[in-house]
């Protein structure tokens, strides 16, 4: 589903970073975890040698039934 995004937003002409923000504008926790995900990401900064040394991942699991089963470990 992502890369479709990533393809509308190109044929859209627009950044798909701005371009799913704009779909999220009336979602904020959403939005919030977009943000945290393409500050850590260092989105818009230019890339040079691409190495792929740490990988960051940010959830929103919303309301956990079991908070067990979500516990960081």
């Amino acid at each position: 589903m992502e890369c479709f995004i990533d393809e509308v937003a190109r044929a859209a002409g627009a950044d798909p970073l701005v371009f799913r923000r704009r779909l999220m504008a009336k979602h904020p926790k959403h939005l919030a975890v977009l943000n945290a995900a393409a500050e850590h990401a260092g989105w818009g900064k230019s890339l040079g040698e691409l190495k792929l040394r740490r990988m960051v991942l940010k959830l929103n699991c919303g309301h956990a039934v079991n908070p067990a089963a979500v516990a960081l470990g």
